[in-house]
């Protein structure tokens, strides 16, 4: 086991390969106690709620092509993507300290 010049841990053996853990600058990673997406799965309307204020909120379809962007202003953001066909999407919650990625169904 060691750490890097990022402040990565590895760990390695002889008869193994290294594997590396690191997500620099971000304090938290899929931190979902602090969000909440409903209804799932749902009509193409869903809410998501935060008990932090996000500073983005991104979606995309399940290539990861980015459908949407939204800078929220309150802890509580409904999104509509009437125009999506039914389907896997994801919503990427970025924070000051924390990401997190939810998956969601649409079934029209």
């Amino acid at each position: 086991m060691g750490t890097d010049g990022n402040g990565c841990e590895n760990m390695a053996t002889v008869t193994q390969s290294v594997s590396t853990t690191c997500i620099a600058g971000i304090e938290n990673y899929n931190n979902d106690a602090n969000v909440t997406l409903y209804p799932n799965p749902n009509n193409s309307t869903f809410v998501v709620t935060t008990t932090e204020l996000a500073k983005t909120i991104l979606v995309t379809d399940i290539l990861g092509n980015q459908l949407l962007s939204i800078k929220p202003t309150d802890n509580t953001t409904t999104i509509s993507l009437n125009m999506q066909a039914n389907g896997i999407y994801f919503v990427k919650i970025i924070s000051n300290n924390a990401q997190t990625v939810k998956r969601f169904v649409i079934t029209n």
